[in-house]
């Protein structure tokens, strides 16, 4: 269930990408908590006002901006890794987490980005041939003819 999670090609399966919510779920709560606090710490004492409204506040808005980065990133990641960034369609899922985590944070911003890990990668069929080379064998110095001396190796 929570194999995988640094993997962002691998192939999910519906109990699998329910342990990648969770887990990036507890991620993005302690990132935002620690950036918060710190907010609070630097921001709200310098303003000189009650700091129980303001630091609430400001919380949920930190809370909100990190949710918001942190589905975009981690969709733009899944679909670059899975090779998926050409479907538009797959871009406006990505779109529409942002757009959830900034009403419900990252319990709602990461349903699409679970969803997203659950889709199969483009295979390599389905991908653009890359100009390769073609191998060849190498080459063999001509064997001596009969009467002449072989070259004496370089020293």
């Amino acid at each position: 269930m929570f194999s995988h999670l640094t993997s962002f090609s691998y192939v999910r399966a519906n109990k699998e990408a329910v342990g990648f919510y969770l887990a990036y779920l507890l991620f993005i709560m302690i990132v935002a908590i620690v950036v918060a606090a710190i907010m609070v710490a630097v921001v709200v004492p310098s303003r000189g006002v009650d700091t129980s409204g303001n630091a609430y506040n400001l919380g949920v808005r930190v809370g909100q901006i990190v949710a918001i980065i942190c589905s975009l990133a981690l969709g733009f990641t899944i679909l670059k890794s899975k090779g998926l960034l050409s479907n538009f369609l797959y871009i406006l899922l990505v779109l529409l987490a942002a757009v959830l985590a900034y009403f419900g944070g990252a319990l709602l911003g990461l349903l699409p980005i679970a969803y997203l890990t659950t889709l199969k990668s483009k295979s390599a069929s389905t991908l653009p041939a890359q100009a390769v080379p073609p191998v060849t064998a190498p080459t063999t110095p001509p064997a001596p003819t009969s009467g002449s001396t072989p070259p004496s190796p370089a020293v």
